[in-house]
């Protein structure tokens, strides 16, 4: 593969049971390799078909499960034809799947990131509404499971980011999927109360995976680096509180949504609107 497409799509090993399929230096795709199949975990934006990625490393059945609803996880779904997703994420996937204006936005963003993108993507159809109309989805709930053979994956529910959001904890090997709603990365929570979950929510869906410390060994999050510890759930956590106490002084900078307010804690930037601080400051953070 050139140079110029690395940049697009990359695979990266991270062990005989484990890889990193990285889409525009941005989205980790993670691989789980068992015994009997294997699982991919978000399909990105899918500007790009990477399912040639797939078979080169194994020829195994595939489950596809997305973290959450939102274009950089699900839009690549397309390419597969049966994929599981938290219902409650599913009406929201395929409202950017029929936003053509947001499909191109995206792909002028990411041209500016990574230009190489712009030899390899067929962008009339891309961003055609209704790719994800030959795309079957099953709905997906807490502890749900797959079976790989040799490895596992539950589902846990983790309403935050999204109503919708999950994570997939593997037991024997000790391995936490995050999506977005743990990464030392941009959270981004600028979409209202519609999309997503006031931040009360979002503290326990944190508590909740912070009480299984003793049984998590790596955090493999959506974005940026990897594996990251444990204790980032906790500063996530600790950065909500630090913003509703001390958010008067956060500065407006533009993201590739819309403008946000932008908090900074130690490694975690959280982008927010006026109606997640409007509702925290009524109903609390903790229950």
């Amino acid at each position: 593969m050139d140079k110029a497409l690395l940049k697009c799509k990359s695979v990266e090993k991270i062990n005989d049971q484990l890889y990193c399929l990285k889409e525009v230096q941005s989205i980790n795709r993670y691989l789980i390799i068992g015994s009997s199949h294997a699982l991919l975990f978000d399909t990105g934006y899918g500007y790009l078909d990477f399912k040639d990625q797939i078979k080169e490393i194994t020829s195994l059945p595939v489950y596809v499960v997305n973290s959450h609803g939102h274009p950089d996880h699900g839009l690549g779904d397309y390419l597969f034809k049966d994929v599981y997703i938290h219902v409650n994420d599913y009406y929201q996937l395929l409202s950017f799947d029929n936003d053509s204006d947001m499909k191109l936005h995206t792909i002028k963003y990411r041209y500016k990131k990574v230009p190489e993108l712009e030899k390899y993507i067929d962008e009339k159809q891309y961003i055609k509404p209704k790719n994800l109309a030959h795309t079957k989805f099953h709905f997906v709930k807490d502890h749900d499971k797959f079976n790989l053979g040799n490895l596992t994956l539950e589902v846990l529910e983790i309403p935050g980011h999204t109503y919708g959001s999950i994570a997939l904890f593997c037991p024997e090997k000790g391995w936490l999927f995050t999506g977005d709603s743990i990464c030392f990365y941009n959270v981004y929570y600028q979409m209202g109360l519609q999309l997503q979950a006031p931040w009360k929510v979002y503290v326990r869906s944190l508590n909740r995976l912070l009480a299984m410390k003793t049984q998590i060994s790596e955090l493999y999050p959506a974005h940026g680096q990897k594996p990251i510890p444990l204790s980032a759930a906790e500063e996530t956590r600790d950065a909500i509180f630090d913003l509703i106490d001390n958010h008067k002084n956060d500065k407006v900078v533009k993201t590739i949504t819309s403008d946000a307010y932008a908090h900074y804690y130690k490694h975690t930037l959280i982008l927010y609107n006026d109606e997640m601080v409007e509702e925290a400051l009524r109903n609390g953070l903790k229950d």
